[in-house]
Order: structure tokens, then sequence, then C-alpha cells
């Protein structure tokens, strides 16, 4: 139950993703949790809130509070739940699926528990960190001068950052790979890379945020569309939305050539007395796009009358998807 989303959940600032349950963080500091609760991954502390931010991993779950104080809920088998004594002045929150982590005010790291792979050896004289990310056994800082350092488990070279690297405004840990967007738009990915997750596809620019599971990752766009890489074995590269059309007609038919979702030029003839033409057009998916005829914002699956002026009037129909590229069809009268 990880992906139904609790009906009527609105006014959500935050979400965060564990294994098999899901959390949001309200605009009123309140959190909600769904999915599976083998742990009690799910069961939300009585009377949490004042909540900053929020961050699941694994079978746990974490909350920063506004008073620097964090709260830890779900599986606790490694001590990934046991919140050091004293801690306080904290900024920001990172849940590995084993451990967890926490950045201080003063820029340092904390972290607790699980260890097998030294993913809670926070190396030493570490500080000026603005950001923290982790993964199943190891952990990323990103420093104010835009460096990263990682520690932890290596085996797939998930703590062996390219040569270079520099310029990062936000780091991403995956299970066992790592991602690093830079402030070009450009991002950067190493670790394990059986199924594409950490290969950068070549002339990816305007990426404005980064995300990871556990063999996929996630590319935002400035435009508002997603890069996603890796395997789809359980969907995850299946983003919802459709930038085609179902159906497209103009005063009941005659475009040239005949209508079909791939086909994006057409033409329609009129005679000289004509002033406007009636279109209509049908989002291939309504529900994860939005239509615009001749420019306009307009509902799927109504008639759009625009006006027709000169020898010939070219008019545009466009789809844009949430989250995909938009498509233009263009009909020349």
């Amino acid at each position: 139950g990880q992906t139904t989303v609790p009906p009527e959940l609105d006014g959500v600032v935050a979400i965060a993703a564990g294994e098999y349950h899901s959390l949001a963080l309200k605009a009123n500091g309140t959190v909600v949790a769904w999915g599976d609760n083998v742990y009690g991954e799910s069961n939300v502390p009585a009377g949490l809130d004042g909540v900053t931010a929020i961050a699941a991993s694994g079978h746990h779950s974490l909350a920063l509070k506004s008073d620097g104080t964090v709260v830890a809920w779900g599986d606790n088998n490694f001590g990934q739940s046991n919140i050091p004594a004293g801690l306080d002045g904290v900024t920001a929150i990172a849940a590995g699926t084993i451990h967890s982590l926490a950045l201080k005010s003063d820029g340092t790291v904390v972290a607790w528990e699980a260890n097998n792979s030294g993913q809670s050896n926070v190396p030493p004289g570490l500080d000026g960190v603005v950001e923290i990310a982790a993964g199943i056994g190891h952990s990323l800082a990103l420093k104010a001068n835009g460096t990263v350092v990682a520690w932890g488990d290596n085996t797939f070279s998930q703590t062996t950052l390219p040569p270079g690297l520099d310029r990062v405004v936000a780091i991403v840990a995956g299970p066992i790979h790592s991602l690093a967007l830079k402030s070009d738009g450009t991002f950067v990915g190493w670790g394990e890379n059986t199924f594409g997750q950490a290969s950068v596809p070549a002339g990816l620019v305007g990426v404005t945020a980064i995300a990871a599971g556990m063999r996929n990752s996630l590319a935002l766009k400035a435009d508002g569309t997603i890069v996603n890489l890796g395997t789809n074995a359980y969907g995850q590269l299946n983003m919802p939305g459709d930038n085609r059309l179902s159906g497209l007609t103009v005063q009941g038919g005659g475009l040239n050539p005949a209508f079909s979702p791939s086909v994006t030029e057409y033409t329609y003839y009129i005679g000289p007395s004509v002033s406007s033409v009636n279109i209509t057009a049908t989002l291939a998916d309504a529900a994860s796009a939005e239509l615009y005829v001749d420019n306009k914002p307009h509902p799927s699956g109504t008639v759009a009358t625009v006006s027709i002026s000169g020898a010939s009037t070219v008019i545009p129909v466009r789809v844009e998807p949430y989250l995909k590229p938009p498509r233009t069809y263009t009909i020349t009268v």
C-alpha cells in the first residue's frame, strides 16, 4: 500500500519514501504515513507536531522538529531509531537503510548505530557541511565549498568520488550508488551501475533536482519534465502522462492526412468566405496533461473556435504532460 495515497491528503510540503512505506509532511507540522507497518514504520508517534523535515529508508522513519530535535520510529534492529542522547541543534536528517544521520547547525554530522560498513564513522574533523545523504552502507556529506565527502561501504565504488568533483549544490545516496547535482545544471553519478542508474545521458542539462531509488535515478529539469534512468522491473520508469492526442477533428472532418496520434502536421482546406474553424482535440491522458489550442488553455474533448485570416493560418495544438516533454500538433488552414 505504499503507493496508495490516503484520500483527501492535502497541504503537503515534503515527502519521503522507505522500502515499503511512505511519509508526507503537512504545512501544519504533522506527518502522515502509509504502507507497510511490520516494524511500526507507519505508526507516527502520537502528538508529533512542529515537524520541519522528514526522512525514511528501509523500515524506519525520522522527523526533525522545529526545536532542532529528532524523533524516530520503526525498525530498530540495528539501533537506527535510537536517537543519541542530547542530540539537538539539528538542521537536517537522512535515513540510511540501517543507519541514520543528522546535520547540526555548526556544520558537523552525527551518525548512529549500524556500522557494519563504516557508514556511521563520520570522518574526523568533518565540518562546513550543508547537506547529508545516506544509502544502505554508505554516507555522503556536501560541504559549503561545493565538494563532497563520502564514507562507508565501497563495494560498488559508491564512495569513490569522481575526480575533480566540485561546484556541487545537492547530493543523493541511492542504496548502492550516489548522485551529485552541479551548479551548471548537470549531474554526476557513480557506484553500482548494472542497470544504468549511474549513467547520466550525454548532453543532459537544466537539471534542478535529483533523486535515487534502489536501481533507478531521477532528474527534474527546469522545464518541469523528468528524466528517469535505470531499471524498469517494477514500472519505475513508467512516468504518468502522455504527450499525444487520441483525437483531432476540424469542422467534423477533412484533415489531410487522416488523424493519427503519431502524426503532428496536418492541412485543412476551407473556402475564402470562412472566417473561423471549430477544432476538437482530445487528450490521450487528460488526468496528467494540459491542452492548449492556438496557445490558449482548453478543455480536452470540447470545441475551440479559432479565427482565420489571410491565405493560410497555422493553428498549434499543444499537449503538455506534467512530467514529460510537450508535443505540438499543427493544422495549416
